[in-house]
């Protein structure tokens, strides 16, 4: 292998393939890994226009057991956050919900 056929970052003023490190790029705004950092996070909105952890209007099969794992996490996600003090605990248990709920769904589907 050549050095023109790596991916390393070329020398000042040759071109080449390296990564584009000039201003307003995802991988100089980032960790350098190319991909722009998450958005805030932005719940949905479930039924009444009440705060939703899963996107409870998804459910393309029509599958009623989707719908009530969906309810029952953001029935579950409400009581933990009114009722359990906001620390990094909190944010695991609510991490770990959400991603309960993402394979009991899954589960469904193979």
């Amino acid at each position: 292998m050549s050095g023109q056929d790596t991916l390393a970052d070329p020398a000042p003023g040759e071109p080449g393939r390296g990564i584009d490190r000039s201003a307003g790029n995802a991988a100089a705004d980032g960790d350098g890994c190319g991909v722009a950092p998450n958005p805030p996070d932005t719940p949905t909105e479930g039924e009444g226009g009440a705060r939703s952890m899963t996107l409870r209007d998804f459910n393309p099969t029509g599958n009623p057991v989707v719908d009530e794992i969906k309810r029952r996490a953001d029935e579950l996600d409400a009581y933990i956050r009114a009722n359990v003090p906001d620390n990094r605990h909190r944010s695991i248990a609510l991490t770990n919900l959400e991603q309960s709920a993402m394979w009991a769904v899954k589960a469904n589907f193979v």
